[in-house]
This record gives C-alpha cells, sequence and structure tokens, in this order.
C-alpha cells in the first residue's frame, strides 16, 4: 500500500532490490536518486510505510523497516 506496483511484489529475488548502473545515472550524479546510491542512504528513499521506522543495516547493504508492533522487515539491495 502507498508503493508503486513494482515495489509490491518482491519477485523471484525476494526482498533484493537491484539497481543497474546506467550512464544515465552516472550522467547525473548530483540527483537526489543518484546520491542516495552512491552514499548508500537508502532510506533517504522513504522505503518503509506510513508509521515505519527505517533504520540502515551496518553494512549500508540494505534497509530495515520497524512496524509499530514490533516486527522487522528486511531489505538488501545488490
Amino acid at each position: 500500500e502507498g508503493l508503486p506496483s513494482q515495489c509490491q511484489d518482491p519477485g523471484p529475488l525476494g526482498n533484493t532490490l537491484v539497481i543497474h548502473e546506467s550512464s544515465t545515472l552516472t550522467a547525473s550524479l548530483f540527483s537526489p536518486a543518484a546520491r542516495i546510491i552512491k552514499t548508500k542512504q537508502w532510506c533517504d528513499m522513504l522505503p518503509c510505510l506510513e508509521g515505519e521506522g527505517c533504520d540502515l543495516l551496518i553494512n549500508r547493504s540494505g534497509w530495515t523497516c520497524t512496524q509499530p508492533g514490533g516486527r522487522i522487515k528486511t531489505t538488501t539491495v545488490s
């Protein structure tokens, strides 16, 4: 809910976000999305649902979304 349809179904990779670098991304290194990818500040994307807390994984390979009831969803980037 509240996420684009391509983000709702984890598909065959599970909760793994695959980021492909392209010439367009390289050419726009100062865009907000490129900065998030370069610095691995994933929570700046606001990936969690309203009411959930976002935390970076220690090695910045992804993030966790913590629901008010304590359930934690982890997403990794490869």
